[in-house]
């Protein structure tokens, strides 16, 4: 049944012309193929028995003379001089007289040639071993020369001559009769193969004048409306001629044209409706407020669709409502109920805050789908604007609370540290007093009192760095600051620690470069964040070993001075080091071995550096050292100090 889907097609349609038309053609090009293969082949079989059989012989049959020939020179040069140099070319010609015509018979089937060359190699090899070789065989010389045995060595190669002569005639004649069949053939191959040719072209420009006349004027038609509606000329119509194909295709078209316009439309109307929806849900994205979410809804939902009345009522602990209405109408009650309309949707996404949004439209004006699209979409951003209101509410409050939290924090340190200073001065001062006459005391209680003075030290130290970590923190943007030399700041506590350096067994060397640089800040504050990296650097470095200090303005910076500070001590375990600036915290390996601290030293300094608009860093390998930079912004105004 599809073979012949072509048969139901009207008589005189475009596609029984092409059918008839392509159908003929193919008949031509087919005979004119055959034809041509033909020739072409008895072309090549001429030309194979040319290249492979006369070619071939005759050129092997030459090599069976040659040799026979440089043999008979050969023996008679020896026959008339005895020099056995001349046997050379009788032995050469007489080893290959024999394959040369080996050869030549490989070559040819032919019965009649075949028999020439065997009677061409009876002839020769008769010549060769009656007459030639005894020859070969004595002495040579004119002595050796016989007038009878002359004429019988004559009497084989003239007739070996004949018989290659008369092989060498019937190659010429073969040669001749194929060359003379290529001759007749060639012509005629080119004279059918034109025919043919100028057939087929007659028959294909019949054939295209009536494809143009009957099918190219109304398909270029069809495709320059295709080209209009492609260019958006939307009004462009098929004017319907033709083939009944084409005419079917002229209203195919029509037709498309006209659902795509009304696609289009459509289109258009969802994009005004999402352009909508995104211009509303790009006004509340940014709210954070909910009553602002809920009338600012309302309001362009409102002016968007044209409606008398928008209202939004939302329950829970906290009850929220927001409405609008058009010019001429009077505010309604929200708690009224909503009426029976499918432009009411829920909104929020929690029960504290679950309700209602309705619109209502002219009773006289018909709910379309855009309507119903646009709510849809503008819910949904209400609600993730609803739900990012209640987040940033929860998130306002817990703030409030970690404020708080904090400031009692700070309150409690500064509170605490205030009342444990008190007492522990008192009994630092009355320790002082008795160890100005300890004469009476025996030496076991001296001990004692020397160990009660080094614990109050160091409770001491420890409620001034609290007091001074909480004073540092709450007031890090109010610093009382003034030009610093930050040369002296360095030289100030290195002077400090020098002899606990030297008492530790360590090498101390100052590198104090930046002798003109100046910063704004505290300078007692930046000498105790000083103190605390150089006590640190001699308390962790056993000896001997080295610290060093070194002020500079860095080349890549010049508007930054830089402090570092490195020893060759123990270093810091690479996971204690992202928690080193914390309150408290001690690297594992100063624990394990018992060396004292409170662990608020490089939190205090961290805070005075940033205090002053600072930055520090910190690099160090375990066993290998540390090294601790403090950057610190340059003032233009000359230092006091």
């Amino acid at each position: 049944m599809r073979a012949a889907w072509w048969r139901d097609a009207p008589r005189g349609s475009a596609v029984r012309q092409l059918i008839v038309g392509f159908t003929v053609l193919t008949v031509l090009l087919v005979v004119a193929g055959v034809v041509r293969w033909a020739m072409i082949g008895h072309l090549t079989a001429s030309a194979r028995v040319l290249t492979e059989t006369i070619y071939p012989a005759g050129a092997a049959n030459t090599r069976a003379l040659q040799a026979l020939t440089d043999a008979e020179t050969g023996i008679r040069g020896y026959q008339l001089t005895a020099d056995a140099r001349f046997l050379d070319a009788y032995h050469r010609g007489s080893a290959e007289f024999a394959p040369a015509l080996d050869d030549a018979l490989s070559h040819t089937d032919d019965p009649t040639l075949r028999r020439l060359l065997e009677t061409e190699r009876v002839l020769g090899e008769r010549w060769l071993t009656e007459f030639a070789a005894p020859i070969a065989a004595g002495p040579g010389g004119p002595a050796a020369v016989s007038t009878a045995w002359d004429a019988v060595g004559k009497q084989w190669s003239d007739r070996f001559r004949a018989a290659h002569r008369e092989a060498e005639v019937w190659l010429t004649n073969k040669q001749a009769q194929v060359v003379r069949s290529i001759s007749r053939l060639v012509p005629l191959a080119e004279a059918t193969t034109i025919v043919l040719t100028l057939v087929s072209v007659g028959f294909v420009l019949v054939m295209a004048v009536r494809v143009v006349r009957g099918v190219g004027m109304p398909l270029s038609h069809l495709t320059r409306t295709l080209r209009r509606l492609a260019a958006a000329e939307h009004g462009a119509r098929v004017r319907v001629s033709g083939p009944a194909e084409l005419r079917e295709a002229g209203l195919s078209l029509n037709t498309l044209a006209e659902e795509s316009d009304r696609l289009r439309r459509l289109q258009q109307q969802q994009l005004e409706t999402r352009a909508l929806a995104r211009a509303i849900g790009g006004a509340i994205g940014d709210a954070l407020e909910t009553d602002v979410i809920l009338q600012e809804v309302v309001d362009r939902l409102g002016t968007a669709m044209h409606a008398d009345r928008v209202w939004i009522r939302l329950g829970g602990r906290a009850p929220r409502a927001a409405q609008w209405h058009r010019p001429g109408l009077e505010p309604m009650l929200l708690d009224r109920a909503a009426p029976g309309t499918d432009l009411s949707r829920q909104v929020g996404v929690t029960d504290e805050a679950r309700g209602v949004l309705t619109v209502e439209l002219d009773p006289r004006r018909a709910t379309t789908d855009d309507d119903r699209q646009l709510l849809d979409l503008v819910v949904e951003d209400l609600n993730r604007a609803l739900h990012h209101a209640a987040l940033h509410a929860q998130q306002r409050a817990v703030v409030a609370e970690l404020q708080a939290l904090d400031r009692h924090k700070d309150e409690f340190v500064s509170t605490i540290s205030h009342e444990l200073r008190t007492p522990l001065t008192s009994i630092q001062g009355y320790l002082e007093a008795i160890q100005d006459d300890m004469t009476a005391i025996p030496p076991a209680q001296q001990r004692m009192l020397g160990v009660v003075d080094r614990n109050a030290r160091r409770l001491l130290n420890l409620v001034d760095d609290l007091l001074t970590l909480s004073q540092v923190e709450a007031a890090s943007s109010e610093l009382e600051k003034r030009p610093v030399r930050i040369a002296s700041v360095v030289d100030l506590a290195t002077t400090s620690l020098a002899p606990a350096a030297t008492a530790a067994n360590l090498s101390f060397t100052v590198d104090n470069r930046a002798r003109d640089a100046h910063v704004a800040g505290d300078p007692e504050l930046l000498e105790r964040a000083l103190l605390h990296l150089l006590s640190n650097a001699i308390k962790f470095t056993p000896g001997p070993g080295h610290v060093t200090i070194r002020c500079a303005v860095p080349s890549g910076r010049p508007d930054h001075v830089e402090i570092t500070i490195s020893d060759t001590g123990m270093g810091i375990p690479r996971e204690d080091q992202a928690n080193l600036f914390r309150r408290f915290y001690r690297a594992a390996n100063a624990s394990e071995q018992a060396i004292q601290g409170s662990g608020l030293g490089l939190a205090i300094t961290r805070s005075i550096v940033e205090g002053h608009g600072g930055d520090i860093t910190l690099v160090s390998e375990l066993d290998q050292g540390t090294h601790v930079t403090i950057s610190l912004p340059v003032a233009l105004t000359p230092a006091l100090i």
